[in-house]
């Protein structure tokens, strides 16, 4: 019993102390092998970060150029900035007819807003007054569902076609009658548009005035 206890004694005492020896023939290996896997690893952060750069490239190659211009000149349409629209017009010519990436180009969004000097500026330099958006509407559409009765006004007399309908099946009355506008109703109504027009389910403008409560 006091043999091994002296034993395990001595065995720990020299596990604790004794020191691992390296030969020094292999101390010259270990630092290169170390220097092998730092140089593979910064090559490995090399190559990610070289193909990040061309993930990158290609995906902005894939986005139109006029989409990071697009944001400006929405902003500037919604607070009425004419100057600034037409400065962003005159510098991006595509963007008079292109889809600003919302699905409608800048006729349709210079009507909606009752900008006449960016409407006039745009068909002026090709854009079409019945061009269709996303969901085939024209811009008379616009006119009606921004409740911009002089801009009905003059498209009337663009020559706009007036037979349009939105996906659901309705008319610019419908939609007149929705927004509330008595000024562009009345318009309507006296450019062949009658009261008691249905739609495919059977509703009429009155129905649609009840329904939003513009009765």
């Amino acid at each position: 019993c006091c043999g091994r206890s002296r034993f395990l004694s001595r065995y720990r005492t020299e596990r604790t102390t004794s020191k691992l020896e390296i030969p020094p023939e292999a101390i010259g290996t270990i630092l290169a092998e170390s220097r092998v896997r730092n140089f593979r690893s910064e090559e490995e952060v090399r190559l990610k970060k070289s193909a990040y750069f061309v993930i990158a490239a290609c995906l902005a190659a894939l986005i139109p150029a006029t989409l990071f211009g697009n944001e400006a000149l929405l902003k500037a349409l919604e607070k009425g900035e004419t100057e600034a629209v037409i400065q962003i017009l005159k510098e991006n010519p595509q963007m008079l007819t292109a889809d600003l990436g919302t699905g409608m180009p800048s006729l349709h969004y210079a009507v909606y807003y009752g900008n006449e000097t960016v409407a006039d500026y745009v068909m002026k330099n090709g854009a079409n007054l019945n061009a269709k958006d996303q969901r085939n509407l024209t811009p008379v559409w616009f006119s009606v569902s921004g409740g911009r009765p002089a801009m009905l006004k003059k498209l009337i007399a663009l020559g706009a076609a007036l037979k349009v309908q939105n996906p659901a099946g309705d008319n610019l009355l419908f939609r007149a009658v929705n927004g509330g506008n008595i000024e562009v109703i009345s318009i309507l109504l006296g450019n062949g548009f009658t009261v008691d027009m249905k739609t495919s389910w059977g509703g009429t403008p009155a129905i649609y005035a009840a329904r939003m409560g513009n009765i």
